[in-house]
């Protein structure tokens, strides 16, 4: 599993450092050609994208994660794949109908033109095929493939959104014509490669048997919406599309985060799926967790405490106040990938439970959202969403070991995450500046080795004699 999952994540990494490392580096193009209300109604559009995936797909991605590694030969492959993609070609057309059928209402919301309003719609549809396209791959477990897939579609939009809003000016409008294209391209792709996984079959029967599986997760998965978009909404409602266009760009330069979680969160959960009755499983699940933790802490902390930093490089003066909500976005990131190295509830199939804790933490987000953000601002809806993250991980953490035990202990990782946070807070309290904070960069990177046990050192300093 161990040897797997680091080939995998190396191919996963690479793509995503390609893809995200290019879409980074153009921020500064895009901030000084779009408006903060330009940047918040692209983030506007995201979170209804993300929504349609939620209720549109049904969850049943979920259920071919959970069935594929049970399949014994090709022609269940195609069974299974073949019902999945009549049935997702059929509800997402039915969200472009309807969508079609209220365009003036979703205009209004979306604060958009009539034009551009059809171009989104557009432009959902077609992500949302390319993200169910990208999950065969996903769970095939051809990283390499789905390499080339990810970075055609991202290099083909990158590049076309580089000629159309720079070029010709198009604004918003030329961006959604980028993302159209892109997916275009990558829906090709991926066929190419899954080419001989379809067929014209489809089962009702099937389909039930995923639904089984899928349409419990279907609130847990609203619950994580509103884990992921109530700070975006309530931001959006209470305080307008100038702040949400600034929270996006710190949120941007968070994400940085999961460039160092990118490889590990792709190709653990098939993995995962695929040998967990092994009896050695949970221990190098403990081993990858602690080395992720090292990994990922450290890069939170240099993103945290040069904030101010790299978005006076990267972007201009009316971005930088998203530098206060950096370490929350940075931390909801880190919790959001933890809770993949405790599956013990998805093994056990107990997707009730998953939506219960979802639906407490996500209730708590939106409750504490709607109180805070009108008086406090981005700062209160960050903070927020980082405390619904924390009490979400901690659940699912303690009921997961009920059902598949791991011996992890977070107490280390949480303990240099709090001494970071401590650092934040005396820097920004008594403006120590830039030494300050290297010093304080330094620290946390050095205490996050605290993380690795004996047998972590012992293991990696003999991989390294090997080389």
């Amino acid at each position: 599993m161990l040897k797997s999952f680091l080939k995998n994540s190396i191919i996963y990494y690479i793509s995503g450092l390609l893809s995200k490392g290019i879409s980074f580096f153009l921020l500064p193009v895009y901030t000084s050609l779009l408006t903060t209300s330009d940047y918040g109604v692209l983030e506007l559009l995201s979170i209804v994208s993300t929504l349609a995936i939620i209720i549109f797909t049904f969850q049943i991605n979920q259920g071919v994660a959970r069935f594929y590694n049970e399949l014994i030969n090709q022609k269940h492959v195609q069974m299974y794949t073949s019902t999945v993609a009549i049935f997702s070609l059929s509800s997402f057309g039915t969200f472009f109908l309807i969508g079609i059928l209220f365009v003036q209402q979703i205009s209004l919301f979306l604060d958009l033109p009539l034009k551009e309003t059809y171009l989104a719609l557009l432009s959902i549809t077609l992500n949302a095929l390319f993200y169910l396209s990208q999950n065969q791959l996903t769970w095939k477990i051809k990283p390499f493939q789905e390499m080339v897939s990810s970075l055609v579609y991202n290099i083909s939009t990158i590049g076309f959104t580089i000629l159309l809003l720079v070029v010709y000016k198009k604004g918003v409008e030329g961006i959604l014509i980028a993302q159209s294209i892109g997916a275009v391209l990558g829906i090709a792709t991926g066929v190419i490669f899954t080419r001989k996984d379809f067929t014209f079959f489809f089962s009702v029967k099937l389909l039930k048997k995923l639904f089984q599986f899928s349409l419990p997760l279907i609130p847990s998965a609203l619950s994580a919406f509103l884990f992921l978009f109530t700070d975006r909404i309530c931001i959006k409602e209470i305080l307008g599309m100038e702040d949400l266009g600034v929270f996006t760009v710190g949120n941007k330069i968070a994400s940085i985060l999961t460039l160092a979680s990118l490889g590990a969160s792709s190709a653990l959960s098939p993995l995962i799926y695929k040998h967990y009755k092994e009896i050695e499983t949970p221990d190098k699940i403990a081993f990858l967790f602690r080395i992720f933790n090292v990994l990922t802490i450290s890069l939170m902390a240099f993103l945290s405490l040069f904030a101010k930093e790299l978005l006076t490089i990267l972007t201009p003066t009316s971005y930088h106040s998203a530098h206060v909500i950096i370490p929350f976005l940075t931390f909801v990131l880190f919790l959001g990938t933890l809770t993949l190295f405790f599956p013990g509830l998805a093994l056990s199939k107990k997707t009730t439970m998953i939506s219960i804790i979802t639906v407490i933490s996500g209730t708590l987000n939106l409750v504490f959202n709607l109180l805070l953000v009108k008086e406090y601002g981005i700062v209160a809806s960050s903070a927020v969403s980082a405390g619904s993250y924390l009490i979400n991980f901690m659940l699912i953490y303690y009921f997961s070991q009920k059902e598949y035990k791991i011996n992890i202990s977070i107490l280390p990782s949480f303990f240099v995450i709090l001494i970071l946070f401590i650092m934040i807070g005396i820097s920004n309290y008594y403006y120590l500046g830039l030494i300050f904070n290297i010093i304080s960069f330094v620290l946390v990177a050095s205490l996050s080795l605290v993380i690795l046990n004996k047998a972590d050192y012992l293991f990696l300093l003999s991989k390294i004699r090997r080389k």
